[in-house]
Formats: C-alpha cells, sequence, structure tokens
C-alpha cells in the first residue's frame, strides 16, 4: 500500500479542508511545532483505511471541536497495479456516515463501514493492529513489535509476511474437495442416467433391428394383398347395395293400375262438363233481369233523389219543423234581459267614483307611516352605533394599558441584559489574558525542552549544534523540565477562554437582539395603542356628542337611547292610522268587485245566450239551403209548408225501396247460380283435376326412376311425359307404356345383383389365402403380429438412436468423473499436510529466519557494525559478544532495533505479498546519538531509493537536512494547515536556532 493523495478536514486541529500529494515522492520529513497536527496526518491515514484512530477503537476522539462538527478524509492509494479511492466521513451532531471505496482502475464500488474496511483488510493484506506495529509506528510505540511476546509477534509476522495465507490455504483445499466431491457425486448420479455399455447396446440393437425389418417387411405384403381384397370385396358390396336399392326405388314407384284409373277419371270428366253449361244459361237470363231494375231505379232518383238522399231530406223537414218555435222564442227572452243589465251596469259605476276618493287617503296614511318606521330605524342604528363604538373605545384603552406594561417590562430586560453582558465581558476578557500568559509559559517550556533533548548527548568539546564551536570544558547539558504540569495549565486556560467567549458573545447577542428587535417592538406597540384609542374616541363623540364618558355605559348611551323609544312610539301611532284607512278602502272595493264579477257573469252569459240564438238562426238557414230543388221552401220560413214538402218526401222514398226490393231479388237468384257453379269446379277439383295430378306426378316419379336405371344400364329412355293439359285419353296411353318399361328393367337389376354377389364372395376367399401365406389365424391375428413387429423395430430403433446420443456423453461425462476424482484424492492429501503443525511450523520458521537476517543486516548498518540480532530476538554487542535482552536495552538502541525490525518487516512483506510499500514513522530519532543518526538516515535514504515511500515525523535538523521533501505544518488561531516547503524555507527551517525552538 502507498498513498497518493490524502484529503481531510474536521478532524484534529485541522478545521478546514486539507490536501497533501505524495505522488512521486520517496524521502518525506514532516516538521512543525508541538500540537501543530504532524501526528494527526497518521491518524487520517489510519482512518481512511480502518475507521479509527492509532489509540482509540473508533473515530470519535478525532473529530475537530471547531467547524461544523464533520469529519470527512478522502485517501487515493496503490496497491500493486491497481488504484483505489477511499472516503470517509462522521459527524458528531448526527447518526449519518460515509464509507466508500472504489477501485479507479475498475470502478468496483463498496460501501458500508464494515463492508469497506473487510475489503482493504483484503486488499492491502493487513488488519489495523498489524498496520500500526510494521506500517505506521506512532510516537512512543515504535518499539511494540520489538518487546512483544513471542507468539504476539508470531500472529503480526504471519499477518505481514503472509504466513496466515497457509491457513487460508488449508481452508480453501478443504472447500474446494467439499465442492468437488459434491460435484463428483452429481457426475455419477448423472452417469446412472444412461446406459452401462452404450456401445455394446449400439451394436445388438442394431442387429436385432434388421431381423426385425425383414419380419415386418414379410407382414406388409400380406397386409397389403388382404387390403386390395378387402377394396374388391367392398366394391362388390356397395354395388349389390347400390343396385339393390335402385331396384327396389323402381319397383316402390311403379302405380298400380295407373293407366285404367286415368282411363276411368276421362269418363267422368264429360259428365261435369254438361252440368256447367245448363249454369251458364240461366245465370245469363237473371243478368238481364237486374239490369232493367236498375235503369228504372236510376230514373227514379233522378227525379227526388235516391234512397239515402231522401232520407236525408225528411230528416231536414222534421228538424226544421221542431226548431222554428224555439228560436222565435229565445229571441224574446233576451231582449227582456239587456234591459236589465243596463240599469246594473250605472249602479257600478257610481260605486267605481266613491273607490276613487279612497285610494289618496290610504296612500297618505302609508307614507306617513313609512317616515316614522324610517325615523326609527335612524335611531336604532345610531344606537347600536354608540354601543358598538363605546366597546371598541374602551377595548383600546385597555389595550394601550397592556402595551405600556410590556414597554416597562422589555426596558427592564434590556437593562439586566446589559449588566450581564459586561459581566461576562470582564470574565472573558480575563480568561483570554490567562490564556495569553499561560501560552507564552508553555512556548518557553517547549524550547527549554527541545534544547535540552538536543544536547542531552553533547559532551565538553564536541560542536555545538548551533554555532559549531567547541563546548568549553564546564558543559553540562540541560536538564529537560516536565511539560505535563504545563500542558495541563494551557488547556485548562485555552478551554476556558474559548468558554467564556462564548458566554460573552451569547450575553452581547441577547443585548443586541433587545435593542434591535424587542425594544423597537414594544415601543411601536405603545405608539400603535394610542393612536387606535384616540381614533376611538373621535369615533365614539360623533354619536354621542359632548356625553360624560366618565359615567356608565348606560349614563352614556341614554340620549340615543331614548330618542330611539321615542321614535318606535311614533311608528305605533301612524300604523293604527293606515290600518283604519285601509280597512275603509278594503271593504268598498270588496263590495265593488263582487258586484262587478256578478254583473260580468250575467252579461257573459247574455251574451253567450245571443250568440246561441244566431248560431240556431244559421243552422236552421243552412237546413233550408240544403234541401234539394223539388222540396224547396220560402222565404221566411213557414212550419205548414214545411209538413207539406216533408210529405211528399215520404211518398218518393216508399217508390225507391219497392225498386230496390225487386233488384235485390234478381241479385240474390243469381249469387245462388253462381254459388252453383263454384260447387260443381270444387267438386269437379276433387274427384277429377286432384286424382289425376296424384297419378301424374307418381308417373313422373317413376319416369325419373326408369331414367336412372336406363343411364346405369347404358339402355334407352323412355318417351318424354305429356304437358298437363293434355287430356287424360293421352296421358292413360303414356303411362301404359312407361310401366311395361319398368317392369323390363327390373329383370335386369336382378341379373346384375346375383353376379356382383359372387364378386364379393371371391374376394373373401383371397382374404383367407393371404392369412394362411402369412401364417397367421386370421385378419386380426395377423393385424396383431404386424403392430407387435411395427412395435419391436420402433423400440430397437429408439434404442439405436439413444446408444448413439449417449455414448460421446457418457465418454465426457466419464472423463470429468476420472478428472474430479484424482483433483479431490490430490486435495485431501494436501489438507491433510496443511493440517499437520510441523509443516507450518517449519514455515514459520523459515520466515522468521529470513526477517532476522535482513533486521541484522539493517541493524548491523545502521548502528556501524556494532549490533545484530540472534534467533530469538535478542541483541547481539558485537564489541563484547554478549546477548542482551531487548528490555536492557537504551533508548537509542531500542530505537535502532525497532526500525531495523521495521525496515525489515517492510521488506519482506513486500518481497512475499507486494502490498506495503510504504513506512511511516513519529519521533523517536531525538534518542540516537549523532553517529548512529547518520547511519539510520543513510538507511532510511536507501529505503526510499527502493521506490518505497518513508515518512519520519521529527523535530531534529538532521532529518530535514536529509529528507527529499519537507511538509511544513503550522497552527493558527482557527485552524491547521500543512504545505510543502520551498528551497529557502527548507534551508531557513535546518539553519534556525534550536534554543528558540523553530524546530522541534
Amino acid at each position: 500500500m502507498r498513498p497518493q493523495t490524502l484529503t481531510f478536514c474536521g478532524l484534529g486541529t485541522y478545521t478546514e479542508k486539507q490536501t497533501i500529494d505524495f505522488t512521486d515522492k520517496r524521502f518525506i520529513a514532516i516538521v512543525g511545532d508541538t500540537g501543530a497536527g504532524k501526528s494527526t496526518i497518521l491518524e487520517a491515514i489510519c482512518y481512511a483505511l480502518y475507521n479509527r484512530c492509532t489509540y482509540a477503537a473508533n473515530a470519535s476522539p478525532l473529530v475537530a471541536d471547531g467547524g461544523d462538527g464533520t469529519l470527512a478524509v478522502e485517501l487515493t492509494f496503490t496497491v500493486g497495479s491497481r488504484r483505489w479511492q477511499v472516503s470517509r466521513s462522521v459527524s458528531r451532531h448526527t447518526a449519518t456516515s460515509v464509507h466508500r471505496l472504489t477501485c479507479l482502475d475498475t470502478g468496483a464500488l463498496t460501501t458500508g463501514a464494515r463492508q469497506v474496511t473487510a475489503e482493504i483488510r483484503r486488499i492491502v493484506g493487513l488488519d489495523c493492529d498489524t498496520f500500526l506495529r510494521a506500517v505506521v509506528l506512532p510516537q512512543g510505540r515504535f518499539q511494540e513489535l520489538l518487546r512483544m511476546s513471542d507468539r504476539d509477534r508470531g500472529k503480526v509476522l504471519d499477518s505481514v509476511l503472509g504466513l496466515e495465507q497457509l491457513g487460508q490455504v488449508r481452508e480453501h483445499a478443504r472447500t474446494l474437495q467439499a465442492r468437488l466431491k459434491d460435484r463428483l457425486n452429481k457426475y455419477e448420479l448423472h452417469r446412472r442416467r444412461f446406459l452401462d455399455d452404450p456401445a455394446a447396446a449400439l451394436t445388438t440393437a442394431t442387429e436385432q433391428h434388421s431381423v426385425q425389418r425383414q419380419h415386418l417387411k414379410r407382414l406388409q405384403t400380406a397386409r397389403a394383398a388382404i387390403a386390395s381384397a378387402r377394396a374388391e370385396e367392398r366394391r362388390a358390396a356397395a354395388e349389390v347395395s347400390r343396385l339393390t336399392q335402385l331396384k327396389g326405388s323402381l319397383a316402390a314407384a311403379v302405380p298400380a293400375g295407373a293407366a285404367d284409373r286415368l282411363q276411368a277419371l276421362a269418363s267422368l270428366a264429360q259428365t261435369f262438363i254438361g252440368q256447367r253449361v245448363q249454369i251458364n244459361q240461366l245465370t245469363h237470363q237473371l243478368q238481364i233481369e237486374q239490369d232493367f231494375l236498375q235503369s228504372q231505379l236510376t230514373q227514379a232518383e233522378q227525379r227526388g233523389g235516391d234512397v239515402a238522399g231522401t232520407a236525408t231530406t225528411i230528416s231536414t223537414l222534421e228538424y226544421l219543423a221542431e226548431q222554428l218555435p224555439q228560436q222565435r222564442k229565445r229571441h224574446q227572452q233576451l231582449t227582456d234581459n239587456a234591459e236589465a243589465l243596463a240599469v246594473e251596469q250605472l249602479r257600478l259605476q257610481g260605486m267605481q267614483q266613491n273607490l276613487a276618493h279612497l285610494e289618496p287617503a290610504v296612500a297618505a296614511a302609508n307614507k306617513t307611516h313609512a317616515n316614522a318606521e324610517t325615523a326609527f330605524k335612524r335611531a336604532q342604528d345610531r344606537q347600536h352605533k354608540a354601543v358598538e363604538r363605546l366597546r371598541i373605545w374602551r377595548g383600546a384603552a385597555a389595550d394601550l394599558e397592556k402595551a405600556r406594561a410590556e414597554l416597562a417590562t422589555t426596558e427592564e430586560a434590556l437593562g439586566t441584559a446589559i449588566a450581564k453582558a459586561r459581566e461576562a465581558a470582564g470574565i472573558a476578557e480575563e480568561a483570554e489574558h490567562n490564556r495569553s500568559e499561560s501560552e507564552q509559559t508553555h512556548r518557553a517550556l517547549l524550547k527549554a525542552n527541545a534544547a535540552a533533548h538536543a544536547a542531552a548527548d553533547l559532551e565538553p568539546g564536541a560542536a555545538c549544534l548551533i554555532c559549531t564551536r567547541p563546548l568549553p570544558a564546564d558543559f553540562t547539558a540541560p536538564i529537560a523540565p516536565d511539560l505535563t504540569a504545563a500542558d495541563d495549565a494551557h488547556k485548562k486556560a485555552r478551554v476556558r477562554a474559548e468558554k467564556t467567549g462564548r458566554a460573552a458573545a451569547v450575553a452581547a447577542a441577547r443585548v443586541e437582539t433587545l435593542e434591535r428587535d424587542n425594544l423597537p417592538a414594544a415601543q411601536q406597540s405603545v405608539t400603535t395603542a394610542e393612536t387606535l384609542l384616540s381614533e376611538a374616541l373621535i369615533s365614539l363623540q360623533e354619536v354621542v356628542g359632548d356625553a360624560d364618558l366618565s359615567g356608565t355605559d348606560e349614563q352614556i348611551l341614554k340620549p340615543v337611547t331614548d330618542d330611539a323609544a321615542k321614535a318606535q312610539q311614533d311608528v305605533e301611532r301612524a300604523g293604527k292610522i293606515r290600518d283604519d284607512t285601509r280597512d275603509t278602502a278594503t271593504a268598498a272595493r270588496t263590495e265593488f268587485v263582487t258586484l262587478s264579477e256578478a254583473h260580468a257573469k250575467r252579461m257573459s252569459a247574455h251574451q253567450e245566450q245571443e250568440r246561441d240564438n244566431v248560431a240556431l238562426r244559421q243552422s236552421i238557414d243552412e237546413a233550408a239551403s240544403r234541401l234539394p230543388a223539388r222540396f224547396t221552401l220560402a222565404t221566411p220560413l213557414d212550419v205548414a209548408e214545411v209538413q207539406q214538402q216533408k210529405a211528399a218526401a215520404e211518398a218518393h222514398q216508399r217508390l225507391l225501396q219497392e225498386l230496390a226490393g225487386r233488384r235485390t231479388g234478381a241479385e240474390q237468384a243469381l249469387a245462388g247460380l253462381r254459388s252453383r257453379s263454384a260447387a260443381l269446379e270444387t267438386t269437379y277439383a276433387k274427384k277429377i283435376t286432384k286424382p289425376a295430378a296424384t297419378l301424374r306426378d307418381k308417373l313422373l316419379t317413376l319416369a325419373q326412376r326408369v331414367n336412372d336405371a336406363a343411364g346405369a344400364f347404358g339402355l334407352e329412355e323412355p318417351a318424354a311425359a305429356p304437358a298437363a293439359h293434355v287430356d287424360l285419353d293421352t296421358q292413360a296411353h303414356w303411362a301404359a307404356d312407361l310401366l311395361a318399361q319398368a317392369n323390363e328393367f327390373l329383370g335386369i337389376c336382378a341379373a346384375k345383383i346375383d353376379e356382383q354377389q359372387r364378386a364379393e364372395k371371391a374376394a373373401g376367399e383371397a382374404i383367407g389365402l393371404a392369412c394362411h401365406t402369412a401364417g397367421a389365424a386370421g385378419e386380426e391375428d395377423l393385424e396383431q403380429q404386424y403392430l407387435a413387429a411395427h412395435g419391436t423395430v420402433q423400440n430397437l430403433k429408439r434404442q439405436i438412436e439413444r446408444a448413439r446420443e449417449e455414448l460421446p456423453v457418457v465418454n465426457a461425462l466419464q472423463e470429468r468423473i476420472d478428472a474430479a476424482a484424482g483433483t479431490v484424492e490430490v486435495l485431501a492429501q494436501l489438507s491433510v499436510v496443511l493440517a499437520e503443525g510441523k509443516f507450518i511450523a517449519d514455515a514459520v520458521s523459515r520466515r522468521l529466519q529470513a526477517l532476522l537476517h535482513q533486521a541484522s543486516e539493517i541493524l548491523l548498518s545502521i548502528s556501524g557494525g556494532r549490533y545484530r540480532f540472534t534467533a530469538d530476538f535478542r541483541i547481539i554487542d558485537m564489541d563484547t559478544m554478549a546477548a542482551r535482552d531487548v528490555k536492557t536495552l537504551s533508548g537509542g538502541e531500542t530505537f535502532l532495533a525497532s526500525l531495523a525490525l521495521a525496515l525489515a518487516v517492510v521488506e519482506l512483506a513486500s518481497r512475499a505479498t507486494g502490498h506495503v510499500e510504504a513506512l511511516f514513522l513519529d519521533e523517536g530519532f531525538g534518542t540516537l546519538d549523532t553517529t548512529f543518526l547518520r547511519d539510520a538516515l543513510n538507511t532510511l535514504t536507501d529505503h526510499s531509493t527502493t521506490g518505497r515511500l518513508v515518512t519520519v515525523i521529527s523535530h531534529m535538523r538532521s532529518i530535514t537536512e536529509n529528507a527529499e521533501h519537507v511538509l511544513v505544518v503550522e497552527k493558527s488561531l482557527t485552524t491547521s494547515h500543512a504545505h510543502w516547503a520551498d528551497a529557502s524555507e527548507r534551508e531557513r527551517i535546518i539553519n534556525d536556532d534550536l534554543g528558540r525552538g523553530l524546530l522541534e
């Protein structure tokens, strides 16, 4: 794993976004003041990879105190040839977090905290604890790998060097063996579904198929012969059936005695013809008599009208004789009624003039009452307005008192807030002063501590680290002061300053809010309430005038209440006068209306009677005008003349009736003759026409059957049937010839039926011979043998096809079974070997020897050939050749041994897995003397030249001098930030005075 770019914010002292690019860099020194945020960079890498910090199992301690409370980290790194990018974020305010891992080469995406961490462990090949012991060596923990027990060190080395993969290989072998075993069982189970020996089955089925095909061919020949004979048999039987049917239909169509019956019908027809001639002669005579009577009747009608017209004339004369006296009586009654109606009309005119004088009095009374109601309504409206405006005025007064009280409360709260803000500002100022003094003290102690560490290994006469001059003979290295109490005091002062500063800001904000919002709002409320009260007073005075407003509501409203009561009394008096006037006018109007309605009804009835009388007169005149010329009346009409004309009309009517009666008798006699003629025709049709038609139909059917037989036998067809209107004698001769020819065809049918019956019998004998030749007891037995043979052939054919299909499948499946069985056996043996402790112990021993060999070479290099490792992780001093336990080593010796072991682990891990391509060291170099420090830096430089990344966090100038790149970390009041030092800044850092604490 090699970092490429690191971006983070909200982490430790980094409240703003920070990006660090590690691309193409090999040896990096990270420098900066204590607490600036150097080690936080390692925390960001650890959090990005494993979702935790280096000293706790979660990321909560990493979230910055400032900012928005959100920690976000994005790390781009490479493992082998693949590039990966991991992003994580967490917030102290919400439970929402982001965890995302993306392969930048393939686009593969993993999300979720556990899933991302597990995938990174798989990609890098290290868990977090191993990563912190072999790749990232945090401040104060670089010696853990060196001093841990053999068992714990073995676990770390197993993870770093890939030794745990042996167990994974063993488990994978077991899993693969089980999987292949299951697949082998499925292969074998699938093999059982096929033939045991497809090749042998194919040979046997092929031989049997050839034999059965020959047998089936013989049976097919016999079946063909039987089919041909059976067809001939069916043909002969069908011909016999057809001829028998033809013979039967021809015999059934022959009518018995048809010619004789036709001859008898011809004789009977002559008798009916004589009777028809006699009836026709009588009919002619009666028709002549009927025509004479009709002529006499027509002449009488021309003289005085027909029977119906004469009846109408008699009816009209009777109507005139009845209505003339009544019409004259009605005319006299109408004259008397007209005089009475004229007197009544004069009385109504007098009553109408009286009503005309009463209408203005009623209108005046209505107007007086309406004016009184209007005045009463105005008085009521004034009273209601007074009540409502009085209520509004009193409410406005109450609102003003409330607004003034709220203004007083707000002014009091503002005074209190100002006092508290001043007090909080004083406390904050004091706390900030204390923090400043504490920070100055803390900086001085840091400088002293740095100077003491830098001069710890110097002796009199050695070169000064600042000016390079020799140190005096009485030089004594200063004692480094204890920073624990100073750190605690500085932290407490800073926390108190921040807390009191926030409290002062809150108090000032409270004062600002009261002055900007609350106080102006309260003042505006008072002003608004005063304005509303003034407006309400003016509105109230408009209604009540100069009334004393200090009294009660009843006293203030009394004038308007009294005005309303007086107006109500005026309305009641005007209403009584109006009602009396209305009653008098109503009574007069009612009487006038009643008499007018009665007069109108009588007038209407008189006019209706006049119209009826005129209509009656018109009806009489119209009736008289419709009389025939022979019976016309003179005008004016006279009742005696009407009676005389009526008697003449009745005599004419009797003459017409006599002539009509004689004509009716002639018509009835004529109808009787026509009925006899129709009965005769009916009898002729029943006894002659219908029987003759029935015989003709039967003979036509017989003629058709004879024609069919002639066509079937190839003989001459019979003569055509005569037309239906031909006489019956001719039809009788045709019938005799047709019957003779039908009898001839019946004899021919009998001979041909006998011939076809003999052919049918011969076909049945041929079928029996074919069955005997095929060795079958009968046709059914032959069919069963054929079906059995055909089924056997088809079954053998399917067996051949199955054997041919299964042969390559079985061969391929058997090859898989053999291959899988061999692989399962090999995996089983591998699982047994890897399960034995001897093999793993040997592998672990070999890896440890390689690690110790590599670590010893590195340790000899960085210690000037003085120290190396033993086989049990002890240290041999080459000067004394004594083996020392790591717990007895000095600080510098421990750091050298730990550094050598870490570099060896990185080297071997890179060889084994290629996943570890970086090393991060936090402090530790201050314990080395000048020589060891130089050798260690040379080794780190050589390590970085292999392409791996070496990053060292240190306060020492020598580290800055030897590093290829320098990352400077600085802290401001709000955040930390890091940047790459250019050449001039790097030179300034190197040459800075250690005593002034600029290099830690």
